[in-house]
């Protein structure tokens, strides 16, 4: 199962990726990642859509995704609720996915690609609410250095 030493972010949906960048950099000195734009094939229960995810990472933990709201989709901001979930690192994104579904946590939504599901991602959200994202650690790689390749001068909200 998930261990408390591959949990790497917090993830917020907000409305308006850069100006939420800004608050939180003018109130608490977050510096950023510059904004991140992936279209992905996502499956919500039987339907599969294309979305184009737009996110960024602080660059100082503990860390913080900020992720663009996508309407029709569960990455909405919760009304009243800005934690949408937290997000664990996995070697076996397939495997990890199916325990916590056998463990009462089902799939809400993943990443799909030419018919591999989960690919990249999935969340899975529980009867109390809690939404954990499992990311394939392959994915990243080396942390750090994601975060330094997708960071410079052109950063929003710093």
């Amino acid at each position: 199962m998930l261990r408390t030493c591959d949990l790497y972010h917090t993830g917020i949906v907000v409305d308006g990726l850069p100006a939420a960048m800004r608050q939180l950099s003018d109130v608490a000195g977050y510096r950023w990642t510059n904004p991140i734009e992936h279209p992905m094939s996502i499956r919500v229960a039987d339907e599969t859509s294309e979305v184009l995810f737009r996110f960024a990472y602080s660059l100082d933990a503990p860390h913080i995704e900020l992720v663009d709201a996508i309407a029709g989709t569960p990455f909405v901001a919760a009304p009243g609720n800005a934690i949408h979930h937290i997000g664990y690192f996995v070697d076996d994104l397939a495997g990890e996915s199916a325990a916590l579904s056998a463990s009462g946590i089902p799939r809400e939504v993943c990443g799909s690609v030419d018919g591999q599901e989960p690919f990249a991602f999935a969340y899975h959200k529980g009867a109390h609410g809690i939404r954990i994202e499992l990311v394939d650690r392959a994915l990243i790689g080396d942390w750090r250095t994601f975060l330094v390749e997708n960071s410079g001068p052109t950063t929003e909200g710093a």
